[in-house]
């Protein structure tokens, strides 16, 4: 299994908001075993980006223990909406890989272990080219217009982030290399 995740810690029912890296969990090469195991709850709360292999399964299965699905509910709400929500939280129905991207659970799905393992690479290569204030920036920017209305104050409030990451360091850099034709230093700088 292939998480990748913030990596500030704060306690165990916290989503983790502003890590500097992302880093990744290890898999299961059994597949996933459902949303029961605390592992799979808190790589929930936690992940920005989830991949799992073809075989996985999940399940909210809390119903069928006579509880509710109360302290992962916020988190779970957030990827798959109320509308699945509802099903799931209420069924407490196994569920595949496929359904769990169709769903927003997942963001990527792999025929194996080997090909996640792949996917994972990419993804971290990725991460790596973006300039880490851009990163970050680009979470916390999700947190504040997610839900919002588009009005005349957001737009002033998103134009104005854009302005305060532009004339950042790494918003500087990026903008010279770009037109200079050359890397940008924060690449530079990990590969030495």
């Amino acid at each position: 299994r292939m998480l990748w995740q913030q990596q500030q810690h704060h306690s165990v029912g916290r989503t983790r908001r502003n890590p500097k890296k992302p880093a990744r969990a290890p898999h299961d090469r059994h597949g996933a075993r459902g949303w029961r195991e605390r592992g799979r709850e808190l790589a929930v709360e936690t992940c920005q980006v989830m991949a799992d292999p073809l075989q996985a399964t999940f399940a909210l299965s809390e119903a069928r223990l006579g509880i509710i699905p109360a302290t992962i509910s916020p988190y779970v709400l957030r990827r798959i909406g109320p509308a699945q929500a509802r099903r799931y939280f209420l069924t407490a129905e196994r569920f595949n890989a496929e359904r769990g991207l169709q769903i927003g659970l997942l963001h990527e799905l792999a025929d194996d272990i080997e090909e996640l393992e792949r996917w994972g690479a990419h993804f971290e290569s990725s991460l790596r080219a973006c300039a880490p204030s851009s990163v970050q920036g680009g979470k916390m920017l999700i947190e504040a217009v997610d839900g919002q209305p588009i009005s005349d104050t957001l737009l002033d409030e998103t134009a104005g982030l854009l302005s305060l990451q532009r004339s950042s360091a790494e918003g500087r850099e990026g903008l010279s290399a770009f037109l200079e034709k050359r890397t940008p230093a924060w690449l530079t700088a990990s590969r030495s």
